[in-house]
């Protein structure tokens, strides 16, 4: 059996568009970090519910890459549509005060990874119950 790896957006949206004319249900499953057991619990699980899967992959090589990237998340907070403004009262409570742009840069990278795949179904790891309970509370 061939698993096809899309390298670009183009190439996973002609994958995804191949596999729907079949018809299939599609799931997604969103990794960071070295693939491990959990993930491929999520990826068998999805598999009992979808007809194709696809895992993401992201390695955050450093933490000096998060520091580059967050504090352009928290500009984009000041510009955030009336439609994101649930998420930050979602995050009341949490340890969002002490991790500024998280919640918010957690919820963009989901919110693009299902543009991107077009799936129907999510498998989440249950590692950051917090980051868990922001996607629960929206839909993902």
């Amino acid at each position: 059996m061939s698993v096809p790896i899309a390298r670009s957006v183009a190439q996973l949206r002609e994958i995804v568009a191949a596999w729907r004319r079949e018809g299939a249900r599609i799931a997604v499953v969103p990794t960071m970090g070295v693939l491990q057991e959990g993930h491929l619990s999520l990826v068998r699980a999805a598999l009992e519910k979808a007809d194709q899967v696809i895992g993401t992959l992201f390695v955050n090589r450093s933490s000096s890459t998060a520091r580059l990237i967050w504090p352009r998340i928290r500009a984009r907070r000041k510009r955030m549509p009336p439609s994101w403004r649930p998420l930050a009262r979602t995050c009341v409570g949490l340890c969002g005060a002490f991790r500024p742009g998280h919640f918010e840069g957690v919820a963009i990278v989901v919110a693009k990874l299902f543009l991107q795949t077009g799936a129907d179904l999510a498998f989440f790891g249950e590692k950051d119950f917090q980051q868990l309970q922001v996607m629960a509370s929206h839909g993902a």
